[in-house]
């Protein structure tokens, strides 16, 4: 049977052969999630405690949500 792939590319291994993470690791990986969510908050928390920069934060904000109002306005 032809490839379905383009020429060249590589062919993904069969679903069989995939590797499962072990528990140690799939731990790991959650515990750098956590992580990371937890400074990721505490630095929206850092800027949510001050006024001035909370609504430095919120101009910010509402030019990047009008700009993508306006491309997804585009596409539609």
């Amino acid at each position: 049977m032809p490839s379905m792939n383009a020429p060249g590319a590589p062919v993904p291994p069969p679903a069989e052969d995939k590797h499962k993470l072990e528990m140690a690791e799939r731990m790991d990986r959650a515990a750098f999630f956590v992580d990371a969510f937890l400074h990721l908050y505490g630095e929206f928390l850092k800027v949510r405690e001050e006024p001035a920069a909370w609504y430095a934060q919120l101009e910010k904000i509402r030019t990047w949500v009008a700009h993508r109002a306006g491309m997804d306005a585009v596409q539609a």
